[in-house]
């Protein structure tokens, strides 16, 4: 007995699409996961080498970075180091404020100043040496015997103290005192004489001093005044 299909050809084309789909669909799903571990297997390394570039990069901005900053420093450093030569050449090895300290601290009870002058210049800078010729040699050997000690007498402190004692053994015991520091190098009484004040009579004195700012002066202490280092 013979079958008789009178279905039509395209449903035949229909199913037989329908039953493929599934098999295509695996086939182009499994292209996709293919290209998918492909690219990442491709851009694996080159993704690593970026990120090693651009460690690279920050780790060079960073020692750009370190070198302009020594540099500003060393500026600073160089410009601070200036500074502090002209404060050496300029400044005075012992202020004011410790010298008149120091007078306070040697002064007997007995004994009122009355009046303190200073006087302190710094030596000025040595001229450049000229080359001495045959006929000025004898000149110039005398000058330069000349100039160590002008300057070793303007590089003083120069001070003058006016004072009232009640007896000379007061002003002789001061001036032992001051002759016993390391301060002071030089110390002379310049006069003294009786004199009337308003309530009592006193020995009026002046005592001229002076200072060596050659010596490097440094502190020892509260109390303890200051003492030549060198």
């Amino acid at each position: 007995m013979s079958q008789i299909n009178f279905l039509p050809q395209s449903f035949h084309r229909d199913r037989r699409r329908q039953q493929r789909r599934p098999i295509e669909f695996m086939i182009i799903l499994a292209t996709a996961l293919m290209l998918v571990v492909l690219w990442i297997y491709t851009s694996g390394p080159d993704r690593a080498i970026a990120q090693q570039a651009q460690a690279i990069d920050q780790q060079m901005l960073r020692i750009e970075q370190q070198q302009a900053e020594h540099s500003r420093l060393d500026q600073e450093r160089a410009k601070l180091t200036g500074q502090l030569l002209i404060a050496r050449e300029t400044y005075q090895p012992i202020l004011t404020t410790q010298v008149l300290a120091r007078l306070s601290q040697l002064t007997p009870q007995p004994i009122r100043l009355i009046n303190f002058e200073l006087v302190a210049e710094r030596p000025k800078p040595e001229p450049p040496a000229k080359s001495a010729g045959p006929g000025n040699r004898k000149a110039g050997s005398s000058k330069t015997q000349k100039q160590p000690t002008q300057a070793r007498e303007n590089n003083r402190m120069k001070l003058a103290l006016t004072g009232l004692a009640p007896t000379d053994d007061e002003i002789v015991a001061f001036i032992r005192q001051l002759e016993q520091d390391p301060v002071f190098s030089s110390v002379s009484l310049s006069n003294s004489r009786m004199t009337q004040t308003k309530t009592h009579l006193a020995r009026e004195f002046r005592l001229d001093l002076e200072i060596d700012l050659d010596r490097r002066f440094v502190t020892t202490g509260p109390g303890g005044g200051d003492s030549d280092a060198d």
